[in-house]
């Protein structure tokens, strides 16, 4: 399982990019979760998109932060977020 990189100061550090703990959820959305705007996608979703580019980069060391921030911002596109 692919889980959100620390969101320190740095690169996270020792062992491999998926082993990085997941942030606090946080509500960005600003509004009511009732409404019919577009929702955040969820930790789940983004994790999941990150382990798949992760895997077809070739599991690379280092770079869970980047693969985490490239499958939430593909997700939030898609939800017309941004």
């Amino acid at each position: 399982m692919f889980l959100a990189p620390d969101g320190g100061d740095g690169p996270s550090s020792g062992g491999s990019s998926p082993d990085a703990q997941l942030p606090a959820n946080r509500d960005t959305s600003g509004g009511d979760h009732g409404s019919a705007h577009h929702s955040m996608p969820s930790q789940a979703d983004i994790a999941q998109l990150a382990e798949r580019l992760w895997e077809e980069e070739g599991r690379p060391e280092g770079c869970a932060t980047e693969h985490w921030a490239h499958a939430e911002k593909t997700l939030r596109q898609q939800a017309g977020l941004e």
